[in-house]
């Protein structure tokens, strides 16, 4: 083993991290998580769908989409992921369209039973809802459908919107999706109502798409806590079709509600230099105080004796020391960053860098 693999072995020691890779920027721990998971599993069986079964119970939601509706037949690989889904605890619904309450309620209700019949779904997730309640008799009825002939499946709507009207869809659905769109919008654009405060949050699902990274992750779930959400999916993937994998690794450990721990190597060719990691929690709370903690060994596996901790939080703020305490004033999405110096060799500073999501004090709770 290199000098350099071992340092790392080491500090994963020290830092009591379950598994390390030395070529990766991040390194995860399972912490809790902040929400709750509805994917949009518009993938072929595989490994897209074992890594969102092991998701849960994060993971609450799964939507089924074989061929955007059940298709013309059963697809036993399909059936065997809704069943391995639903013995992990997840509720799986299927997907169906309804052009947006034009559609043919029969040719609606006959893909229903298709996903009853075919994968004993849980639930139907119906799409394209008018966001206007002109439509409202037309959901009504197939709410109905489903809870009469199907014995009270669970009954997702997703107008993709909310608006001042669309309080009318809550009585023909048990869970609506309020938002579908960019994460663009969702951060700059948001169409805020007062209504949805008078509801539980498990009543509301939001989706968001051309989410860049994993930090725009935990900023995207710590803004639905503030907006009355309890269920959400976010992936980094364009129109027209944002839906079509699971992310990768470290994107979805970030949708999963891991802490996060951010490592650093010395420059390549220091002898002097150290490695250095710390983890950040997977949000914090302004006002509330948070401590953070670095660890530092050498290349020869030791912990420096010479070494400073300079931190800088992101809102303008700095400390020294190993372990520091810090509050934030603000919600907001904060570069966290550690400067390692060893006075031995103070030109070989070592920089380890991640991002923190602050939430206002009302949306974390008490």
């Amino acid at each position: 083993m290199s000098r350099r693999l071992l340092a790392f072995a080491c500090l994963l020691a020290l830092t009591g991290a379950a598994s390390f890779a030395p070529a990766a920027a991040r390194s995860r721990a399972q912490a809790a998580p902040a929400t709750r998971l509805g994917v949009m599993a518009y993938f072929r069986p595989g490994d897209d769908w074992q890594r969102l079964i092991g998701g849960a119970p994060t993971v609450a939601y799964v939507v089924l989409n074989p061929a955007t509706g059940p298709g013309d037949q059963k697809d036993d690989g399909y059936a065997a992921e809704v069943a391995a889904a639903q013995q992990a605890g997840i509720t799986v619904l299927g997907y169906v369209h309804t052009a947006y309450g034009t559609r043919s309620a029969s040719a609606v209700e006959a893909e229903i039973d298709d996903y009853f019949t075919w994968y004993g779904v849980d639930g139907i997730f119906l799409d394209e809802v008018s966001i206007f309640c002109d439509y409202e008799q037309y959901y009504q009825n197939l709410y109905d459908y489903v809870k009469t002939v199907w014995n009270q499946g669970m009954v997702v709507l997703d107008p993709g919107w909310q608006s001042d009207a669309s309080e009318c869809y809550l009585q023909a659905a048990d869970v609506l999706v309020t938002f579908e769109g960019s994460y663009e919008t969702y951060t700059s654009n948001f169409p805020a109502v007062a209504w949805t405060a008078r509801y539980p949050s498990s009543r509301f699902w939001h989706l968001v798409y051309n989410v860049p990274t994993p930090a725009a992750v935990r900023y995207t779930l710590g803004l639905s806590l503030t907006r009355n959400v309890s269920t959400v999916y976010l992936s980094p993937e364009q129109m027209p079709n944002p839906w079509d994998a699971l992310p990768a690794a470290d994107y979805w450990a970030a949708e999963l509600g891991t802490e996060t721990c951010a490592t650093a190597a010395p420059p390549d060719g220091s002898l002097s230099g150290v490695f250095v990691q710390f983890c950040l929690p997977p949000v914090a709370t302004a006002d509330r105080p948070i401590t953070l903690q670095a660890s530092a060994v050498t290349a020869d596996t030791r912990p420096p004796d010479d070494a400073t901790f300079t931190w800088d939080f992101g809102d303008g703020r700095t400390a020294q020391g190993q372990q520091v305490t810090h509050t934030y004033a603000a919600p907001g999405l904060y570069h966290v960053r550690v400067t390692v110096v060893r006075a031995s060799d103070p030109q070989e500073p070592t920089v380890a860098d991640d991002y923190l999501a602050v939430l206002a004090a009302s949306a974390a709770g008490p």
